[in-house]
């Protein structure tokens, strides 16, 4: 509404100001009719509390437009405008499909001196042009000036005989009004933006301490979870250690054993090659003290003896080798010893594949490596 008559204006070359008065004179009018959320939006946004103080405002507002109705344009002798024309909005337009109240019309006139014409808001042509806007802003305010001049002029014939005498006080008084409302408009827009301001101020605050309560239940509760898994992590690792202390522990007193077992082998080895020269000896003492046939005789018993001595070193030794040899492959030597059983029955490569010992079939828990 406002870009359009401000260029009518301009098409017309004159110089034209548009107060927002008339647009809150017209506010007001559409809220004295409405109702509800619609009502809400209005009294807040004119910042008023209720519909008895737009129309008590809006009728202490006619009589200062019938004496801004005395202000009228005129020009001087160099053809110049040597006052502004003021012309004020009081109309507005209705769907013809829809009816007023009565009420609502007893409003208009009392506390307004407003009227409503109908139009047909369908016809889109008819709205284009611009049907009856002219007629609305101007002519309406012509005839509210025209009416509260005629009622100015018989009640008041002072105030028309002493027009030039007053004129001047008069302007003044007009301009002094005209800026208490423009200031009164802008204090209530910039309390509107602060309260704005302060509403979505405390909406944000709202929202971020929604998130952050939503996010810190959140963050506990992974928080507990993680240190749930460091504490079993935790047990796990000290079981793990005490498991390696016991295995050094085992591994140790293995070692020991083997190393004994290894040096009762030795010295096993040693009794059985002293006995060896021992029994040499023996022999050659015998066979030089003995005559030919005794000692042919002896020596073939001698070798007879040497013999089946000789058959059965052969065969304990075969029965060691047997027992030495890996129970699994039957070829290489044994040199792992089975825990928790303590059989010495596989070789290094075969106990990687064995489960269970091969002798006595107890399952596998460790194995030592015997240094043989």
């Amino acid at each position: 509404m406002e870009n359009q008559v401000l260029l009518k204006q301009i098409d017309k070359g004159s110089n034209f100001v548009l107060s927002p008065l008339s647009f809150h004179f017209m506010l007001s009018l559409i809220a004295s009719g409405s109702t509800g959320r619609t009502l809400k939006q209005l009294l807040s946004y004119l910042g008023s509390k209720s519909i008895g103080d737009l129309n008590f405002m809006s009728s202490q507002f006619i009589p200062l437009t019938s004496m801004m109705s005395n202000v009228k344009g005129g020009k001087n002798k160099n053809n110049q405008i040597s006052s502004p024309s003021i012309s004020f909005a009081n109309g507005l337009w209705i769907d013809r499909r829809f009816s007023l109240s009565p009420s609502y019309e007893r409003i208009l006139k009392a506390s307004y001196d407003a009227k409503a014409n109908e139009v047909d808001f369908a016809n889109k042509n008819l709205m284009e042009s611009g049907y009856g806007f002219n007629e609305l802003c101007f002519n309406f305010p012509q005839n509210l000036q025209q009416k509260t001049q005629n009622q100015c002029f018989d009640n008041n014939g002072l105030l028309s005989k002493n027009n030039n005498h007053q004129s001047m006080p008069f302007s003044q008084s007009i301009a002094v009004q005209i800026e208490k409302q423009r200031q009164e408009i802008d204090r209530v827009i910039s309390l509107q933006n602060e309260r704005l301001r302060l509403t979505l101020q405390e909406q944000r605050k709202q929202q971020i301490a929604l998130i952050l309560r939503k996010y810190e239940v959140k963050t506990l509760v992974l928080l507990n979870q993680k240190d749930e898994e460091i504490a079993k992590a935790m047990n796990r690792a000290m079981e793990l250690e005490d498991f390696l202390r016991r295995m050094e522990i085992e591994n140790q007193t293995w070692q020991r054993v083997a190393k004994e077992n290894e040096a009762m082998v030795v010295s096993l080895n040693n009794t059985i090659k002293q006995l060896r020269e021992n029994a040499c000896l023996v022999d050659g003492i015998e066979d030089a003290e003995s005559c030919c046939d005794v000692m042919i005789y002896r020596g073939d018993n001698e070798t007879g003896e040497n013999r089946g001595y000789e058959k059965n070193q052969q065969e304990n030794e075969e029965q060691g080798t047997r027992k030495m040899v890996c129970k699994s492959c039957n070829s290489r030597n044994s040199c792992v010893i089975f825990l928790p059983c303590r059989h010495l029955c596989s070789c290094k490569a075969c106990q990687a594949f064995l489960d269970s010992c091969p002798v006595c079939g107890m399952a596998k828990k460790a194995s030592i490596e015997a240094l043989i």
